[in-house]
């Protein structure tokens, strides 16, 4: 085997950073916090309504002693108006501030009330109906998230778009949404954008997340981009508990796209993200947890802990972390290879890039496991395709040698550059190093001469 070809150092607790793609999980997940957050906002709602019950029952009592003459008229007349039979809408919002909203959108929208929908459901669609912006964006939530009504999104966004033009800023955040991710209808990247930085500018924490998210992934390629100015919106966001702002922010700290690293802030975003059920910052905490920093001692147990939540969830760096627990015997595990083996293959074939170039290299050089050349190969590719650094320089390593694939001192060259670019700070000095030696000197210039001017 020649000299080139050697397992590059394992990085298992690399910090990482994710300008926060937004999947259907993240869709879905979203759906059941707006169904939870109403039911709590409905069970709010019905014991306010008792208490006003139980108060107006005390005010008829106390009057009834004061007066028994006027008392009848009084008791009736609450009775009539306020007695203890009255509900109020559990769903619908009745405060003041609604009003203007109402007087907004004086038109009233045509619709049929289904008979099979419960007593709440029904006196909301009237009420949104009516043109209330209030109750027109709660309906739109029902809708979207399946509470106490079947979902359609194509409902939802009708009632969202109604709400939002009538000035709501939570009905403008989700139309905002609805159109940059194209639910219920059409999709309209542009407007979407529009409609949620309108309702980020009024503090609505969910636009506030999700049109900082969107500036994040747009940007997350370009050298240079600073993301200072978004912090005006992912942080009152995170305050708020939205963890997808939480999660941004905790990346953010690393000190990317110009954001002062600050150790302290990314645990303590961390740890927020985490508590929600976000399998990346669980991945991250844990590593913070098994050394300590950002403000937390050590405590292995812990980082244990949240690296197997993290996998519960398939999270595929996670797994290859707890790959690397196995392997070193972290956090009290006896050190297994065997494990490690299982973990690190389950990385891989979950798509962690980085897992499926150590992956390759372990068959390739039958490191543990009877070489297996050709698989090798496979996984090692499938690294690099994926733009992962590890992958890429042992892909270029199998370039040099001619291992598996064709010998090409000029592919192995593009793959060296491309390491280094997307890799770790400071660059790989075995990657540099590699580079700097004659053949390949001559290869980059011969590469470099073919170059279109």
């Amino acid at each position: 085997m020649r000299p080139a070809l050697v397992l590059l150092a394992v990085c298992l607790l690399a910090p990482s950073f994710q300008a926060s793609a937004w999947n259907a999980a993240n869709d879905e997940a979203n759906r059941q916090r707006t169904m939870q957050r109403m039911r709590d906002e409905s069970a709010r709602a019905d014991r306010a309504s008792a208490e006003r019950a139980a108060r107006r029952q005390a005010d008829v009592a106390a009057s009834a002693e004061r007066s028994r003459s006027s008392a009848v008229t009084a008791a009736g007349n609450a009775g009539a108006r306020n007695g203890p039979g009255f509900q109020s809408n559990p769903i619908a919002n009745d405060d003041a501030a609604d009003a203007p909203r109402r007087n907004n959108n004086p038109d009233a929208i045509n619709i049929v009330v289904p008979t099979d929908v419960p007593p709440a459901a029904a006196l909301l669609m009237m009420e949104a109906a009516a043109g209330g912006a209030s109750a027109q964006a709660r309906l739109g939530h029902m809708l979207y998230s399946g509470y106490l009504v079947p979902r359609d999104d194509i409902q939802a966004r009708r009632w969202f778009e109604a709400a939002a033009r009538s000035g709501h800023a939570g009905a403008q955040g989700m139309f905002g949404y609805f159109l940059e991710r194209g639910l219920g209808g059409a999709t309209s990247e542009a407007e979407g954008e529009r409609w949620l930085l309108m309702a980020a500018e009024k503090g609505d924490p969910f636009a506030q997340m999700r049109y900082g998210l969107l500036q994040l992934v747009k940007s997350a390629s370009q050298a240079g981009y600073d993301a200072r100015p978004l912090l005006k919106h992912l942080l009152p966001a995170a305050e708020q508990g939205e963890w997808g702002a939480q999660a941004a922010l905790a990346s953010l700290y690393t000190g990317h796209m110009r954001v002062p690293a600050d150790d302290v802030q990314r645990v303590r975003w961390l740890q927020a993200a985490a508590a929600q059920g976000d399998a990346v910052s669980m991945k991250d905490l844990a590593g913070y947890l098994l050394e300590g920093g950002g403000g937390l001692r050590p405590d292995p147990a812990q980082s244990l802990q949240w690296l197997r939540r993290a996998m519960a969830l398939q999270h595929a760096g996670a797994t290859r972390n707890l790959a690397g627990y196995y392997f070193e015997g972290l956090a009290g595990l006896k050190p297994s290879a065997t494990e490690g083996l299982a973990l690190l293959k389950r990385a891989a074939d979950l798509g962690d890039g980085l897992a499926q170039g150590q992956y390759g290299m372990v068959l390739i050089q039958g490191q543990w496991l009877k070489p297996d050349l050709v698989s090798g190969v496979d996984y090692v590719r499938r690294s690099a395709q994926a733009d992962n650094y590890f992958g890429l320089d042992a892909l270029a390593r199998l370039h040099v040698d001619g291992l598996g694939v064709p010998r090409d001192l000029q592919r192995a060259v593009q793959l060296l550059r491309r390491s280094l670019q997307v890799g770790l700070e400071p660059p790989d000095p075995k990657t540099t190093a590699l580079l700097a030696t004659p053949e390949l000197q001559q290869a980059a210039r011969l590469l470099d001469a073919a170059r279109p001017r």
